[in-house]
């Protein structure tokens, strides 16, 4: 089954946290004072998701699955995993992120046999994509992403962040979707973040969400299990 670049580098993450982490506990692995960042030509081949080139705006012909994003856990510990479904092959790089994006509108976690019931689902199901659009800009592509606004005024406020957070890392989880500005019949509109209110028109990444991504957070847990003195792992014979 094929894994998003996303996916892989969540698992990367966790398999590197680990191996880390007892190493450090055996004596192995010396301890920096602080973290530093890794030359990417030092790191395992295998942990290092393939490179992904996308025409700006052209066709993404290879069939893949595609990772929609659903929240695992709850409260302040609730983070964005994704799970595979599934897609077509073939069509542009705009028709592939509506798809996912009407995918992840339309899953219930708790019917489905695609994705594991314990996983919640903030994207409310009568939410109505009106149109996508790829814009190719200085920093990156950025989809438009029209939504109808009395669907959309019709998720409660507290579960509105939730839900651009789960729309935002499906869509660019799509190769050649770099961040998402969203609209509400046709006019741009300001959306929640993690510490703040985006405003009108802003293009929204991942990490606009860093609380919620799952790989960051391990990598805050993992920077804290070396730096705690008192980390204990299990010897392995």
């Amino acid at each position: 089954m094929t894994r998003s670049p996303r996916w892989r580098r969540i698992a990367g993450v966790a398999v590197v946290a680990l191996v880390a982490v007892m190493g450090v506990a055996c004596g192995d692995i010396p301890l920096d004072d602080a973290p530093r960042i890794i030359d990417p030509e030092e790191v395992p081949e295998g942990l290092v998701a393939p490179a992904t080139s996308v025409p700006e705006g052209g066709e993404e012909r290879d069939g893949v699955n595609a990772d929609l994003f659903l929240f695992f856990g709850s409260g302040p510990d609730e983070v964005l995993i994704p799970c595979a479904v599934p897609t077509a092959a073939g069509g542009s790089v705009e028709a592939r992120a509506r798809a996912v994006i009407e995918r992840l509108i339309n899953l219930d976690p708790a019917t489905s046999d695609l994705c594991p019931g314990s996983l919640t689902n903030a994207v409310p199901p009568d939410l109505t994509v009106l149109s996508v659009r790829l814009v190719v800009e200085e920093e990156g592509n950025v989809l438009e992403l029209n939504l109808a606004r009395q669907a959309l005024g019709n998720i409660e406020a507290t579960q509105q962040r939730r839900a651009i957070a789960q729309l935002v890392f499906t869509a660019t989880d799509v190769p050649g979707v770099g961040a998402v500005r969203f609209f509400a019949d046709g006019t741009a509109i300001s959306v929640p973040l993690e510490d703040r209110t985006a405003d009108p028109g802003e293009a929204i990444t991942t990490g606009d969400f860093a609380d919620l991504d799952a790989a960051s957070e391990l990598l805050q847990t993992f920077s804290s299990l070396v730096e705690s003195p008192s980390t204990t792992v299990a010897a392995v014979p």
